[in-house]
């Protein structure tokens, strides 16, 4: 009986020393887990800010760019509207155009050859629309390739 005994006392200490390095690689295995699982988090955290100072960065240099933008387009409106305002050409020189036409134009502000001359298709639609009783006259008697070379003709600098 007493070897009985010994036999049962090796067995539930085999057991015992099981759990409880069962019990250890288990903990371990979790601390491993927990371990990638921190440094993973602290890589997508660190990828994260660096994103976040990127976009900072492209955000700064388009509002950068936007603020040169819209100072740029002031300047030329600026310009525009002086060149509009101090200078009148005599329109009624481009083919197709006399003294009523020039008093529509100037109505609606085209004052100058070079405005006439950059006239979109667009453009020409809606001022066709405006002098309805010469609806196609602007695209048949091509008033922009006059304002051309009226405008060439003005600008020309002269050489000796």
């Amino acid at each position: 009986m007493p070897y009985l005994t010994l036999h049962i006392g090796l067995i539930v200490l085999g057991l015992l020393i099981a759990a409880i390095i069962g019990w250890w690689l288990r903990s371990s295995r979790a601390q491993t887990v927990e371990a990638r699982l921190r440094s993973s988090l602290e890589a997508h955290v660190s990828k994260r800010k660096a994103l976040n100072s990127e976009v900072q960065r492209l955000q700064t240099a388009l509002d950068t760019t936007t603020r040169r933008n819209q100072k740029r387009r002031t300047t030329e409106a600026t310009a525009s509207r002086q060149a509009t305002n101090s200078s009148q050409d005599d329109l009624k020189k481009i083919r197709g155009i006399g003294p009523v036409l020039e008093q529509k134009l100037n109505d609606m502000g085209i004052t100058t050859f070079y405005q006439v001359a950059k006239l979109s298709e667009t453009d020409i639609d809606k001022i066709a629309a405006q002098l309805s009783t010469f609806p196609n006259r602007i695209r048949r008697d091509n008033w922009t390739k006059g304002a051309s070379e009226q405008y060439e003709k003005a600008h020309a600098e002269i050489t000796l």
